[in-house]
């Protein structure tokens, strides 16, 4: 709480979470299950490890949450440290693709990852009740690699999404972000989609942007 920046690195996150969950006391339960392979029983990671705020953070880049925006990544770690008796983020994510469906790219990012906590840009308007609405931005970090922020909502009739990233840039007296979007907000619902600009005051404060979608 009341925390600006997150600091987030693969080791803690990949190699010895289980130290995390012994320090906060909380139970293995969730986190890992056990799969039978051609090479025996294994252990791998499941539904809590995946859900970890840590790892909504750095293995999924922050995507789907409303207040969180990477802002920074080193390089990734040398290739000798990626294992360190785990599986390390690539095979997290070739795990996740598999037991859940996803398709992240099964890749190594940033060693270590910095995201600020923002209010987020309050995206609203009116859209057909019970249409799925959705939000998506192409972001590139300062490493050059491109990854894709998404989230969505369902409509009562009207929706709202809460986004954390300026497509305008930083301004003067807030952070000075090297990770940024590329073009601007993707709203859609059914055939309907609309692009939306959000710029950094918004962000910042909590200003709302109101996109029609019916």
């Amino acid at each position: 709480p009341g925390a600006k920046y997150v600091i987030t690195d693969d080791y803690i996150n990949f190699e010895v979470f289980g130290a995390v969950l012994a320090w906060a006391k909380i139970p293995y339960d969730g986190y890992y299950t056990e799969v039978r392979t051609n090479k025996g029983s294994q252990t791998i990671p499941y539904t809590k490890r995946y859900n970890a705020m840590m790892m909504r953070l750095h293995l999924f880049d922050g995507s789907g949450l409303k207040t969180y925006r990477l802002v920074h990544e080193s390089v990734p770690a040398p290739t000798g440290d990626r294992i360190a008796g785990g599986m390390g983020e690539a095979g997290f994510k070739d795990v996740y693709n598999k037991l859940f469906g996803g398709n992240l790219p099964v890749e190594y990012t940033g060693h270590v990852k910095i995201f600020e906590h923002v209010k987020g840009a309050h995206i609203t308007g009116k859209a057909p009740a019970n249409a799925t609405v959705s939000i998506s931005l192409n972001v590139k970090t300062n490493q050059g690699r491109n990854y894709t922020y998404s989230q969505k909502t369902v409509s009562n009739g009207e929706f709202e999404l809460i986004v954390p990233y300026s497509t305008e840039g930083p301004i003067s007296g807030e952070t000075n972000f090297d990770t940024k979007p590329v073009g601007k907000y993707i709203l859609a619902t059914g055939n309907i989609s609309r692009e939306v600009s959000v710029n950094e005051r918004m962000v910042i404060d909590g200003g709302t942007e109101k996109v029609d979608l019916a």
